[in-house]
């Protein structure tokens, strides 16, 4: 019997480098990115399993488009981003000068900072293509508990992936910040193993981390950015924010 092992690596290594090539290009339209998977197999059948990928927001972004026959970023700023008052949120363009655009970094292990790696992020817009401030994420939580969507669609979000137990009951740790099927919903991560009904979600790309969370009873909203990957604070610098907020000022 052949062994197709070596043929399969060397495809594996083409589809690799293929992605890797898409970090460096400027894209100036949602469809193109699609190229560097579009003829990828499934990883199971729809609505079977559940796994964390930015490439699902990248088609979901070319479907919106589609359907509405208006293009993408237009639809942001007309059904998100104007209604929301988030005026600091735009695209990541390569090539433009952006007023208060910050410098990226990388905190390796040993707490070394470097320079972040180079990517143009421009083929994951809808995924993380965009520069924004933690004022706007707050602003963009608080739409989000108020105005932004239909009671009916938000109940159908908070519905933990593939139906599996909320995660309420494991120590807290640094990795409650990763996407994980037993704190996330549909687009959305489930934080109530911090407090019932806290929900948001976290980010992070070469040169920068960031988080958002929301408290919808208490229409509370916080929001932290840093222009540095590689920091694990996440959860627990946002909870002592929180706990200082609820202790002063409520």
């Amino acid at each position: 019997m052949m062994n197709l092992l070596p043929k399969y690596l060397t495809k594996l290594n083409l589809r690799r480098l293929e992605e890797e090539a898409s970090f460096y290009r400027r894209y100036t339209d949602i469809t193109a990115p699609l190229d560097t998977f579009k003829n990828d197999s499934l990883i199971f059948e729809p609505g079977s399993n559940w796994m964390y990928t930015s490439f699902g927001y990248r088609l979901l972004a070319f479907v919106l488009e589609g359907a509405s026959h208006i293009e993408y970023r237009q639809l942001m700023n007309d059904f998100i981003f104007k209604p929301a008052g988030m005026e600091s949120t735009v695209p990541d363009d390569a090539w433009a000068i952006i007023p208060g655009r910050v410098s990226g970094y990388y905190l390796g292990r040993d707490k070394s900072i470097r320079r972040a790696n180079m990517r143009d992020v421009s083929e994951n817009l809808p995924a993380g293509g965009y520069l924004s401030t933690a004022s706007d994420l707050v602003a963009f939580a608080s739409a989000f508990n108020h105005y932004l969507l239909p009671e009916s669609v938000k109940t159908t979000m908070l519905v933990p992936a593939r139906g599996v137990k909320l995660d309420t009951d494991t120590p807290y740790s640094w990795r409650d910040a990763m996407p994980n099927a037993d704190k996330y919903g549909a687009g959305i991560m489930l934080f109530s193993k911090y407090e019932q009904g806290m929900i948001g979600h976290t980010g992070r790309q070469d040169g920068g981390s960031s988080i958002v969370v929301l408290i919808p009873s208490k229409d509370l909203a916080i929001a932290v950015m840093t222009n540095a990957k590689g920091w694990n604070g996440y959860m627990d610098f946002t909870m002592k924010i929180k706990s200082l907020v609820e202790k002063y000022y409520r």
